[in-house]
């Protein structure tokens, strides 16, 4: 199976056009072009990224962290386009957790052909003074993405440049980290 190029959304977001719509309207409002320009500058590109980005990051309104989010709809729709359109909470707020925020904006991103990819790992870590170590644990996993941030040659495409972490999902889901646990030989 061929593998879709890093700027392009899939069949189904090309189908709706939902996800490329929401990205042209959060970009007007930050009165950045709402399409991908042949000839932006790399300063042009980022500005878009991190209106993108922003947009999930810091929006409180409308974008809760949540390790619980309940399917509201089992057919056909992607899950990222519910995310993105489908709100959950009882105050009606869009939920979820890391990888559904990076989801949403790696299609955000390539609607707006700007190549990116969702990176999962860990942030974080607990100091273990004992040992003088970094203790990594399960709740330090995160999702990420990474965009190549460059400018824009005249067929529109990015070519040239540097991939850039961008993190859209909202600072307040640090504080839901669970208290750090003591170490198995301080409870003995």
């Amino acid at each position: 199976r061929a593998e879709l190029p890093l700027d392009t959304l899939p069949r189904s977001a090309r189908y709706t056009g939902r996800i490329t719509r929401l990205a042209s309207e959060v970009l007007r409002r930050h009165r950045l072009s709402a399409d991908p320009t042949p000839g932006e500058s790399a300063d042009q590109v980022l500005a878009k990224a991190r209106a993108l980005e922003s947009y999930l990051a810091n929006n409180p309104e409308e974008f809760v962290y949540s390790l619980s989010r309940p399917r509201k709809r089992t057919d056909a729709e992607d899950p990222t386009e519910e995310f993105l359109f489908e709100p959950v909470t009882p105050d009606g707020k869009k939920a979820g957790w890391c990888q559904h925020f990076a989801s949403a904006l790696a299609l955000l991103l390539r609607s707006q052909r700007i190549p990116a990819r969702i990176v999962i790992g860990f942030r974080g870590a607990d100091w273990n003074p004992s040992w003088k170590t970094h203790e990594i644990r399960a709740y330090h996993a995160h999702a990420w993405v990474e965009a190549f941030i460059g400018p824009r040659g005249l067929d529109g495409r990015i070519s040239r440049g540097r991939w850039t972490a961008f993190d859209p999902t909202p600072t307040s889901a640090v504080s839901t980290l669970p208290a750090r646990q003591p170490s198995w030989w301080k409870m003995v």
